[in-house]
């Protein structure tokens, strides 16, 4: 195509288009993003697009990447270097750290391990598991790092001939879904199934929430906290709530559905160097009980 790769003080405005499937930022609610000068009434996806056509009037998304460096060259150049400084401690086999071992070995392992695993890139950056992480027992993506990653993905999906389908009620992104999870969540069910004391189980060193009563180590479990809503208000947050729900992907990398995570139940027992613990039967049946009744009123679409 004759089209040239947008400069970089543009790219936002199209990584933002391809981030929510159509829909640029502005207002986050209900699972849907409104531009936020949108008209009343208006068709939130066409106010998205035309505010794009604003900004971008000669951009075409299909072109984005084909005068631009190659998926490979940014993955080289910008994603490998966040990948080696910031996750491989925790994420690679050649260290000894307490996370999943996504990165496989060497920094020249990464590109193979990542591409080769659709629910961390996804179809786009709305649907990269790595994109939507957030803070965790490792540190957040800053801004800049986090938008070399999303160049990243939609330049590797755009070789690949994937384009993210449009997202409705009935096939959200990643991102909306665990929004939209987090509201299903009550606090009458986390009472109903003992969680209120989930902070008090015991490890091989201490209970938990002798770090974790304020979000450190990658959690937040405060003491016996019937009553008093601050451990349950953190667990519907990011990334808190992906210790209940894990999002799966199709082959395309595309939002699939939410499935239990079942963190808390196998944490314990991982390798690495988080104290040991086992969960009673009694809290593996409460952390199950609450992620059905959660599931049951995310998939009726009940949820506030």
């Amino acid at each position: 195509m004759s089209a040239s790769f947008p400069p970089s003080s543009t790219r936002p405005a199209i990584l933002a288009l391809v981030m929510s499937g159509g829909l640029l930022p502005g207002c986050f609610l209900d699972g849907q993003v409104y531009p936020s000068d949108m008209a009343p009434g208006a068709d939130p996806v066409d106010a998205a697009r035309a505010t794009v056509d604003a900004a971008m009037p000669k951009a075409d998304l299909a072109s984005v990447t084909d005068s631009g460096p190659s998926a490979r060259q940014l993955f080289d150049t910008t994603v490998m270097p966040v990948l080696r400084d910031t996750c491989q401690t925790c994420h690679s086999s050649d260290f000894a750290g307490t996370g999943p071992d996504y990165l496989g070995g060497p920094t020249t392992a990464f590109y193979g391990a990542l591409t080769m695993n659709a629910r961390l890139i996804g179809d786009s950056p709305a649907n990269s598991l790595i994109v939507n992480k957030g803070a965790h027992a490792g540190p957040a993506l800053t801004s800049a790092q986090k938008t070399d990653l999303e160049a990243f993905i939609v330049a590797w999906n755009h070789e690949r001939g994937v384009t993210a389908p449009m997202p409705t009620a009935a096939t959200p992104t990643l991102t909306q879904a665990l929004d939209k999870f987090s509201r299903c969540m009550t606090e009458s069910d986390w009472d109903a199934s003992g969680l209120d004391t989930l902070g008090d189980q015991a490890t091989t060193q201490g209970a938990c929430t002798s770090c974790h009563a304020t979000g450190t180590g990658g959690n937040w479990l405060g003491a016996n906290q019937n009553g008093n809503s601050a451990t349950f208000t953190h667990q519907k947050q990011m990334p808190y709530v992906l210790k209940w729900v894990l999002g799966t992907v199709d082959a395309q990398g595309a939002f699939a559905g939410l499935v239990p995570a079942n963190r808390f139940r196998d944490k314990g027992q991982e390798p690495g160097t988080h104290p040991k613990f086992v969960l009673s039967t009694a809290r593996i049946q409460g952390v199950e009980a609450f992620v059905v009744a959660t599931l049951a009123r995310y998939n009726a679409g009940t949820c506030p």
